[in-house]
């Protein structure tokens, strides 16, 4: 049923960018004015702009990107906000190759700019600078300009809101995809094949840049990449992480789930993937407008670390506590990288640290990818994660300071057989707190089961079925993309040996049964006659 529901799903109908560019020309103008204290406004000037060497800076504000962009410009009057495309000069060399170009009304309606003109036009009609600003002899520097837009990226317009809200869950239908048919699958690369597929169905670009399938061990490794190990099915209990997202107009999603390859939460991975839910819950729950992320980091941090505890990895020694443990970073050997990051047109989105603001020297925060207090419109991950690493707990072992909190037997126990856990999720910031963008794949323990329940099932039969000839039979037919020949479970015994030993090619097998089955019933009929 879920299959049949899954093709039959509509896929993304693309938003009209020229809104949405028009909105963030207005943004980023309006900062521009702060930035120069109005002085651009009062003298007069414009912006100068070229895709270059920040090419989601010209899609931000024109809606361009790729090989529509190349070779265009955009000049904003600061005075009266026009704007004004202008289109190179394409050749018929470039049309065999590449199509016939836009017109300049189609420009112009595309980008929803003022005025839309031609190269050979600008010349004619404009004084343009090869650097980034300057008309009525005002020249706007770069870093100002590069200020103004970045700020203006920070927070999402409604209209980017929607493309987000469209990406994430877009993203958490790819994830339920994967949790609902991994035992159709061999292979960690195979679940990031399923994962593209998925989303180019349902017209998003995956996001190739950050696709992770860590199964096992694997997930200890905060950036896998090689997505190349076989999946533990002899080891259900064991946990697959996914870290994926999509493209949706440019807009990216990031979402990370990781979940039992059985369906079914125990041993040693149950209460690691626990400490890490709480974690997440209590962040979200945290979330205002105002807060500072770095507060929201270290809430992670101690909650992680109670459990820690709880599961006697960690110990407390002497009279200094569970602060203790905190003011020594002990958490950070298990959670070593930022609760989470600015999302939007690119997975770590630009303006996570204001002018001046620098990131915190302490191990663990370091990695914080933003410092700045919340604000309404902000869309951020949520991300905290707990990890087994070798070379971190190595490195642990080695200093005194954290070693004597470190119950080694335990930790040994728990680092051998998982890897690690990150429960990622993309939340926008409201004047209310915070709303769970991909709220729609399960993160709890109850809600995966239970999607998964199926899937638990069909690797429960899966597995018993091995403990027969004639279940090996039938998982050697399924996986030869064959039927199952349940008629002839006599003869199941011989076929396994006759491919096994023999090595006969398949066909050759079909022939030798069908000739045994013909003579059978010629006999048979020669004996009633």
């Amino acid at each position: 049923m879920l299959r049949h529901q899954q093709q039959h799903e509509s896929p993304f109908d693309p938003f009209d960018f020229a809104p949405i560019a028009t909105e963030n020309r207005r943004k980023t103008l309006s900062l521009l004015q702060i930035a120069t204290h109005s002085d651009a406004i009062a003298k007069g000037g414009a912006i100068y702009l070229v895709p270059g060497t920040e090419p989601l800076f010209f899609y931000y504000l024109t809606g361009l990107g790729g090989s529509s962009a190349l070779g265009h410009a955009l000049i904003i009057d600061t005075i009266t906000a026009r704007a004004t495309i202008i289109q190179p000069l394409f050749d018929d060399e470039y049309r065999l190759w590449n199509g016939t170009p836009p017109s300049l009304d189609q420009l112009q309606r595309r980008t929803g700019v003022d005025n839309a003109v031609t190269e050979l036009q600008a010349r004619e009609e404009l004084i343009l600078d090869p650097a980034l600003a300057i008309l009525n002899g005002f020249v706007l520097e770069s870093d100002t300009f590069t200020f103004a837009i970045t700020e203006a990226r920070v927070t999402k317009s409604s209209a980017e809101i929607l493309l987000l809200r469209k990406a994430a869950e877009i993203t958490c239908k790819a994830h339920k995809h994967l949790m609902t048919t991994v035992h159709t699958h061999t292979h960690e690369r195979n679940l990031v094949a399923e994962f593209f597929h998925k989303s180019w169905s349902l017209a998003a670009d995956p996001a190739i840049e950050n696709c992770i399938v860590a199964s096992s061990r694997n997930a200890a490794v905060l950036h896998y990449s090689e997505n190349a190990a076989r999946l533990p099915f002899h080891r259900p209990h064991d946990f697959i992480m996914v870290d994926a997202g999509v493209r949706v107009q440019g807009y990216v999603s990031d979402v990370s789930r990781t979940w039992p390859i059985g369906g079914v939460f125990d041993g040693n991975w149950r209460p690691v993937y626990e400490a890490v839910l709480d974690a997440h819950s209590r962040v979200c729950a945290a979330m205002q407008p105002g807060v500072e992320w770095e507060d929201m980091h270290r809430l992670a941090d101690r909650v992680i670390l109670e459990h820690l505890v709880e599961m006697g990895i960690v110990v407390i020694i002497g009279s200094g506590g569970f602060e203790e443990l905190v003011a020594k970073h002990v958490g950070a050997v298990f959670f070593p990288h930022g609760v989470g990051h600015l999302i939007g047109l690119e997975g770590h989105d630009v303006g996570g640290y204001p002018e001046s603001v620098l990131p915190i020297d302490e191990p663990g925060i370091k990695n914080l990818r933003m410092r700045r207090k919340l604000e309404v419109g902000m869309v951020v991950t949520v991300e905290p994660g707990c990890y087994f690493n070798s070379k971190m707990i190595a490195n642990a072992l080695k200093d005194e300071n954290l070693a004597i909190h470190l119950n080694i037997d335990v930790l040994h126990r728990y680092e051998s057989a998982v890897g690690g856990v990150r429960i990622e999720d993309m939340v926008l910031v409201t004047e209310n707190g915070g709303e769970i963008l991909s709220d729609s794949v399960p993160r709890t323990i109850s809600g995966i089961e239970k999607l998964m329940k199926w899937q638990s099932r069909k690797l429960s039969e899966q597995n018993s079925s091995l403990n027969s000839e004639s279940g090996i039979q039938r998982v050697l037919d399924i996986k030869r993309g064959q039927a199952v020949r349940s008629f002839l479970p006599f003869m199941t015994k011989q076929r396994v040996q006759i491919r096994g030993q023999q090595r006969v090619p398949m066909r050759h097998v079909d022939i030798i049964l069908l000739l045994v089955i013909l003579s059978v019933l010629a006999f048979l009929f020669i004996f009633e006659l």
